[in-house]
């Protein structure tokens, strides 16, 4: 009970005894203090994980209020008195009276019809100057050598061959020549015009994904027109690019041309305008009839065509066009 081996008495001087059997833990002692933030570790290495899949197609975004990326600006004629609209899509920028050329002493410019510079917004009879090069002080304005060109009202009273001329000194010359003069609109559009011909007297149809235009003359009937090429007087010849959309006039009409110098206007008669249109190259012709086929009969032996669009213009009018100023 000692702790003393009896049988080994203690032994003055003798070694250590060997180790006691270690005891249990001691209780857990207090939480030490915070030690010292350790120094950054060198960067890790990444890699590069492969590519996601493709996420879902996103909605159409709205567009930009009062701003159409790359716009195509075209002009309408409706070869009447009536100021045409734009299409459902586009936006009017101004409205007016259907140019064709200037004419300085028989030497005359013409303007692409379905370009924006020949819808004038103010009709004038001679809005040009004509300066000498020798002398830059000295030009000239108004003279009667100075003369514009119009395109007709087709559905004017005056008959077709008659011949009219009105002086500014009449009292009714403002309101006769503005009746006489066809009316145009220039509108702005993100969707570019095509136009079909089918050198037939069958209207063509559309390309797969485009519609038919409504035509601005008269938005409840579809573009089809008959297939214009050119227009001359005297020793002008313009002709309209065929896959421009005044190529497809939506009336077979002579073209008639009232031509103002500054003292008075006239509608120039038939026999002094010629128009060229494609034919029907289908068409049969007799041999007493190949050179002179009456001008209305010879309707049917005229190319048809069509002005087309693509056909999503819709879903974009309909969704965001709304914040244009429209025409209805």
């Amino acid at each position: 009970s000692s702790g003393i081996n009896a049988e080994c008495p203690l032994r003055p001087g003798g070694a250590p005894g060997v180790a006691g059997v270690a005891g249990p833990p001691g209780p857990t002692g207090m939480k030490g203090m915070q030690g010292l933030k350790g120094i950054q570790g060198p960067r890790g290495e990444t890699a590069k994980g492969p590519p996601g899949v493709p996420g879902a197609r996103g909605p159409p975004g709205k567009s930009v209020q009062g701003i159409q990326l790359n716009p195509y600006i075209v002009a309408f004629h409706s070869q009447t008195r009536t100021v045409p609209t734009c299409p459902k899509g586009m936006t009017k920028l101004w409205d007016g009276y259907s140019f064709m050329f200037i004419d300085v002493d028989n030497d005359r410019w013409s303007q692409q019809l379905g370009e924006p510079g020949s819808c004038k917004r103010t009709m004038h009879s001679a809005f040009f100057q004509e300066c000498e090069q020798e002398s830059a002080r000295e030009c000239e304005y108004g003279d009667r050598r100075h003369g514009t060109g119009w395109i007709h009202n087709a559905e004017s009273s005056v008959e077709e061959d008659e011949f009219m001329a009105w002086s500014k000194n009449d009292e009714s010359y403002n309101e006769v020549i503005v009746d006489m003069i066809s009316r145009c609109v220039v509108c702005e559009t993100v969707f570019e015009l095509v136009v079909n011909h089918s050198m037939s007297n069958e209207v063509p149809g559309c390309a797969d994904g485009y519609d038919i235009v409504p035509y601005p003359g008269d938005v409840t009937r579809d573009w089809i027109g008959y297939s214009f090429w050119q227009f001359t007087v005297d020793e002008l010849s313009v002709g309209v690019d065929l896959g421009s959309h005044a190529s497809c006039m939506i009336k077979f009409d002579r073209l008639g041309i009232v031509e103002c110098s500054s003292e008075a206007c006239i509608l120039l008669p038939s026999g002094d305008v010629r128009t060229i249109w494609v034919m029907d190259a289908n068409a049969q012709f007799d041999d007493k009839d190949v050179a002179y086929v009456d001008y209305q009969d010879n309707i049917e032996r005229v190319s048809r065509c069509t002005v087309c669009q693509r056909g999503d213009a819709k879903f974009y009018q309909s969704k965001f066009v709304k914040d244009y100023k429209m025409i209805n």
